[in-house]
């Protein structure tokens, strides 16, 4: 008899069913969901997920076993809770702003669930920003000078931000405190720079409303993350330092004031960075009781000796965006050794690499409106679901039925390959978008 699991993922599963979605956390998130079903699926699970109603045409690319569509009057929580009850095993894509993540795990746990995802204890270690910089502080790991701003009803404490700043006398990247990928993310050069922050977010106070930011030290350099695995502890006595599988570029366009900052993915593996420079964080991280997949971002900057420096920014308890290229360029399936590291007791194993793959949100704008898309409901969302290119996870969706984004992750034997194959799919979608 199979096993029972239920997958949520919170942006294309509900959460957003009062809201209007945001396409680029979409695109992330629906991607993972497929990934995350067809490698469960592989493990001889009987699976079970939510899909908001506004993208229920992906029901037909999805081989879960059952999908419940969420409407837009719908309470989410109540379906979480129903499809919890219902199953044995639970695995929980989620950000970790407002505390999301962590309450959906809380739920899972209070049923006595199987969670193949993070447990609650280390995503609240972990969830801030500031106490993830303390992590590494006391770690002795390299890390940015971080700073807390604080909030309240008039937005962020402008005089502790200020204050600030000028201790730090460099540009700064101030950024949520419970932010996920580059929401939200300023990078701020110099003090005309600050004021003139000061006074857009005076004029919009929304995105600051008791939510703190920190400030933080900017680092230059490529920006890097390591994927790791979380194994079970064996006894009190025996502990398990997480096993780190693969090192990834990030993708990232920092903006200054005027502009958002974006993150459209990456590609990996890195090479020419072993995993033996993730010795001290792994021993550092060692302390807690990890089970599962996360991730750890870092930049990796030139010293003035000429030899590379690490630099740690920040832990994200969860399913990461590189999962999505990783699980192409190795050949065991992620989620088998995440299932066997929590349930199995696995001590070791040796990560096999077999190719290279580009993970990337693609953009694409039409000169006019898709005949495709309902005019009538402008909160209709245009979908295209191409059927000749197998790297898509997302196909191209629309909320006006110009400009279109979709997800996919190449799968190819070289880095070079790689590259080339991404920019052929990226043609390949625009000739359909506009034959469309």
């Amino acid at each position: 008899m199979p096993k029972k699991i239920f997958i949520f993922e919170f942006v294309s599963g509900g959460g957003f069913n009062k809201k209007d979605l945001p396409i680029s956390l979409f695109c992330e998130g629906f991607a993972m969901l497929r990934a995350c079903i067809e490698d469960i699926k592989f493990l001889d699970f009987e699976i079970e997920t939510l899909l908001d109603e506004r993208i229920s045409k992906l029901k037909e690319i999805l081989i879960a076993d059952s999908i419940s569509i969420v409407k837009q009057n719908d309470d989410f929580i109540k379906l979480f809770k129903k499809n919890l009850l219902k199953n044995e095993y639970v695995f929980i894509i989620a950000p970790e702003f407002q505390n999301i993540l962590y309450k959906l795990t809380i739920l899972a746990e209070d049923k006595d669930k199987k969670l193949l995802s993070i447990g609650s204890n280390f995503i609240q270690e972990t969830a801030s920003k500031f106490k993830t910089y303390e992590i590494f502080k006391k770690s002795s790991l390299n890390t940015p000078k971080t700073s807390l701003i604080p909030s309240d009803s008039n937005g962020l404490d402008i005089k502790i931000l200020k204050q600030k700043f000028e201790n730090l006398e460099k540009p700064i990247i101030l950024k949520p405190e419970d932010g996920v990928g580059a929401e939200s993310i300023f990078f701020i050069e110099n003090k005309d720079k600050l004021e003139e922050f000061i006074a857009i977010m005076n004029f919009d106070k929304e995105n600051f409303i008791d939510r703190p930011h920190i400030i933080q030290e900017y680092v230059s350099g490529q920006d890097l993350s390591v994927s790791l695995i979380g194994r079970r502890l064996i006894s009190q006595k025996v502990s398990y330092k997480p096993l780190p599988i693969c090192i990834n570029a990030q993708l990232l366009k920092i903006s200054g004031i005027s502009e958002p900052s974006q993150y459209f993915g990456g590609y990996t593996p890195i090479e020419n960075i072993p995993i033996k420079y993730m010795d001290d964080l792994v021993s550092s991280l060692s302390r807690y009781n990890i089970e599962g997949y996360f991730g750890v971002d870092f930049i990796m900057y030139s010293t003035k000796l000429g030899l590379n420096g690490l630099s740690f920014i920040e832990i994200n308890p969860r399913l990461t965006t590189s999962y999505l290229g990783i699980r192409n360029t190795l050949k065991q399936n992620i989620l088998e050794i995440v299932y066997n590291a929590k349930f199995e007791r696995l001590r070791t194993f040796n990560v096999e690499n077999i190719g290279y793959s580009h993970f990337r949100r693609l953009n694409f704008s039409l000169d006019d409106k898709n005949e495709f898309y309902n005019s009538k409901n402008e909160n209709e969302i245009a979908v295209m679901m191409p059927k000749n290119i197998s790297e898509i996870l997302t196909p191209p969706i629309s909320l006006d039925g110009v400009n279109f984004s979709c997800f996919t992750a190449t799968k190819e034997k070289t880095l070079v390959e790689s590259e080339k194959r991404l920019k052929k799919i990226y043609e390949n979608i625009q000739k359909y978008l506009k034959e469309k």
